[in-house]
């Protein structure tokens, strides 16, 4: 695994540690990367993935992303490339085909559960809990495909428009509202990266209560 820094590295608040790459590197001892065909994942140094993520071969995770727990990004035959500002939440899983390239652009949303296969996924789109992406789709940006919502192999979803159902169709624009609800969703997820620097995700001791305990033998 390489970790790279990038000019988010002298933004406020992050600046403020005394040494973004070293905290990112401690962080990294408990990561699970793997190399594949000859290729490591690229991780920026203000990014934040959960040790319980895996990341196989040639991914590029960008700057304030965040990657949550148990998800899958597995690039070991094409390329995962993820924008900054991108979540991409529990579970999730991220694959490409032989020589195919899988690309989510900055600010973007992959709920959790959600699957995605080879597709193109444009600036600021959400993808809802439990959807599906497939090969050569695209969803451009500003769009939002609903939990649950099958986006088929090819299929486009067009700018600023809402996909639901399974298989899906394109229902309406996107709002005002639904594009602040995903904005603050966006800062949410940047503000747990930030906040993730330095962290030791070594794991945890299950503490017990005296109450929990009498509970159990009641």
């Amino acid at each position: 695994m390489a970790i790279v820094e990038s000019d988010r590295t002298t933004e406020a608040g992050i600046r403020e540690h005394p040494s973004v790459l070293e905290a990112a590197r401690s962080q990294a001892m408990y990561l699970r990367t793997y190399a594949a065909g000859g290729r490591v994942p690229v991780i920026d140094a203000t990014a934040a993935v959960h040790p319980t993520a895996v990341l196989i071969g040639d991914v590029w995770i960008g700057p304030d992303c965040w990657i949550g727990p148990n998800a899958t990004l597995r690039a070991d035959q094409g390329r995962i490339v993820v924008g900054s500002r991108t979540s991409i939440q529990d579970n999730c899983v991220l694959h490409t085909g032989p020589d195919g390239t899988l690309t989510i652009g900055e600010d973007g949303q992959i709920g959790h559960g959600a699957m995605l296969h080879g597709c193109t996924i444009g600036r600021n789109a959400l993808i809802g809990m439990g959807a599906i992406v497939l090969d050569a789709a695209v969803v451009e940006h500003d769009a939002i495909v609903a939990a649950a919502a099958l986006v088929p192999g090819d299929a486009h979803v067009p700018a600023s428009m809402l996909f639901v159902g399974s298989p899906g169709k394109v229902t309406r624009p996107v709002t005002a509202a639904d594009l602040e609800n995903k904005r603050q969703c966006t800062e949410h997820y940047v503000a747990m990266a930030r906040g993730s620097i330095g962290m030791s995700w070594a794991p945890a001791r299950i503490v017990v209560s005296e109450g929990a305990r009498n509970e159990e033998g009641a």
